[in-house]
């Protein structure tokens, strides 16, 4: 039952993400483990902002514009390929809930809630967890700035779950989730001193 709300947990709200991964082993076999001696491969844009990639490597202005380029030929393609996961998680989901009864629907409604919920804390705890030892908040500062994080998750994940009938609207999807954002920002500043704020909106940057 486990794996069944795993997948349709997936299916609905996760775009896909976690059901590659957990199929992956699956369909290849693992990587080779690198040897001690191998470096660690470079990802260039993991946690730097574009701003301040550009800013710190002092990129020309010919760099700046093949680095637009290359960013939006990836997006998109990236937003290709989820339409096209999303599409078929959607009818997957449609042809196994027609094989449901109404008590079993119901009962798989339940049993995502509690799951999308559940994943939501684990995620803020990680989250609270890192920036109670970055920014040394106290125990009340640590429950707001909790609080806010699922909030802010439950709404993505919700928005994520009628993404398909919406028709996947970039432009609508990038300002909701910019407002979510937003929200989640304003709760958090409330909860910390003006330089904790300032110092968790430079490291969130450099998440992005």
């Amino acid at each position: 039952m486990r794996i069944w709300i795993a997948i349709f947990s997936v299916a609905l709200f996760a775009g896909g993400t976690c059901l590659g991964v957990a199929l992956q082993p699956k369909l290849k076999p693992p990587p080779p483990v690198p040897k001690p001696t191998d470096p660690p491969p470079t990802r260039y844009l993991d946690r730097f902002s574009v701003h301040r990639f550009t800013t710190e490597l002092a990129l020309s202005d010919e760099q700046v514009s093949e680095l637009d380029l290359i960013l939006g030929e990836t997006q998109i393609i990236l937003e290709e390929k989820g339409r096209d996961i999303r599409a078929a998680h959607e009818r997957s989901r449609t042809r196994v809930m027609e094989i449901l009864t109404d008590e079993q629907k119901k009962r798989l409604d339940e049993l995502l809630a509690a799951e999308r919920q559940k994943r939501a804390e684990t995620e803020a705890e990680k989250a609270v967890k890192t920036y109670t030892k970055l920014l040394d908040l106290t125990p009340a500062q640590m429950t707001a700035f909790r609080n806010a994080v699922v909030e802010a998750k439950n709404k993505k994940r919700d928005y994520y779950s009628g993404s398909t009938k919406r028709g996947g609207d970039h432009e609508q999807s990038r300002s909701f989730f910019r407002s979510v954002r937003e929200e989640q920002n304003k709760a958090i500043e409330k909860a910390l001193t003006p330089e904790q704020y300032q110092r968790y909106l430079e490291m969130s940057e450099l998440e992005r």
